[in-house]
C-alpha cells in the first residue's frame, strides 16, 4: 500500500521521575482515502508508536514502553515545579484542543472521543463524524481519561510551564502555556488537579515554545525566529 505522509504532527521530550518521556503524533497520512486530514488507528494500536507518550528509562537499560496512548497533536509536554505531575497539551482536529494531565495506561481517546471536528469528516453524516470508528482501533469498550481543559475555538495549545517566581506575583504556581493558532499565552489557575480561571494574553506572535528565565520573566520564542522576553511595564 502507497502512503502519502503529511506529517508526524508533533512531539516532545522531558524528563519526569527519573525517566524520559517523548510524545508522539500520530502520523497524519492519506491512508484512508475517505478521510483527508489523516483518521489511521496507530493512536489506540498497542503496537504503533504513532499516538503515544513513550516512557524510556535511563542508564543502564534504556527500556522504552509505551506510558499513555490516544493522542493526535502533541505539542507541549512539562512536569510541574515540584516535580510531581506530567501536563500534555495537544491540538484537537478543529477545536478540542486540550491540556490533559498524564497518568500511566492513560487513554486521551484519539480518533475514538474529541472535543473537536474532523476537517476531513463526511459532510453525509449528521454527527459530522464517521458511523463506524471501528476500522480506526475505536471498540466501544475503551474508557478515556477527560481533559483537565479543553478549547472550542482553534487556538492550538503548544508548550508550557509551571510558574514558579514571583516577579508577576499573581502567577505563582499558575500553569503559563503558549499557543500557534490563538497568537497568546494563556494563564491558568490549578490546584488539587483542578482547572480554575483562565486568563489570555496577546502576543500577536505564534509561540512555539515557552519558559521561565532565572530573573522569573517569561520568554517566549515564535515561529517566525523571534525570542521575546516579557517583563511589567516600567
Amino acid at each position: 500500500m502507497r502512503i502519502q505522509a503529511i506529517a508526524v504532527q508533533g512531539g516532545r521530550i522531558t524528563a519526569y521521575k527519573g525517566k524520559y518521556y517523548i510524545s508522539v503524533g500520530h502520523f497524519n497520512s492519506k491512508i484512508y482515502e475517505n478521510f483527508e486530514e489523516g483518521m489511521n488507528p496507530y493512536s489506540q494500536l498497542a503496537s504503533s508508536s504513532f499516538g503515544k507518550l513513550i516512557q524510556i528509562d535511563k542508564i543502564p537499560t534504556y527500556n522504552s514502553s509505551i506510558y499513555a496512548s490516544g493522542l493526535r497533536a502533541p505539542k507541549g509536554l512539562f512536569v510541574t515545579t515540584d516535580g510531581s505531575e506530567l501536563f500534555l497539551t495537544e491540538i484537537g482536529p478543529k477545536g478540542g484542543d486540550e491540556l490533559n494531565l498524564v497518568l500511566k495506561n492513560k487513554n486521551c481517546g484519539w480518533p475514538c472521543k474529541s472535543s473537536g471536528t474532523m476537517y476531513g469528516y463526511p459532510t453525509t453524516y449528521e454527527t459530522e463524524c464517521p458511523e463506524d470508528l471501528t476500522v480506526f482501533g475505536c471498540t466501544g469498550s475503551q474508557k478515556f481519561e477527560e481533559p483537565l481543559f479543553t478549547t472550542g475555538p482553534i487556538i492550538a495549545l503548544s508548550q508550557g510551564f509551571q510558574y514558579e517566581g514571583n516577579y508577576f506575583n499573581k502567577y505563582t504556581n499558575n500553569l503559563i502555556i503558549g499557543s500557534l493558532a490563538g497568537l497568546s499565552i494563556f494563564r491558568i489557575t490549578y490546584e488539587n488537579k483542578r482547572i480554575g480561571a483562565t486568563e489570555q494574553i496577546v502576543i500577536g506572535e505564534r509561540i512555539r515554545d515557552i519558559m521561565e528565565t532565572p530573573d522569573q520573566k517569561i520568554a517566549v520564542y515564535t515561529d517566525g525566529g523571534a525570542l521575546v522576553i516579557i517583563s511589567k511595564n516600567q
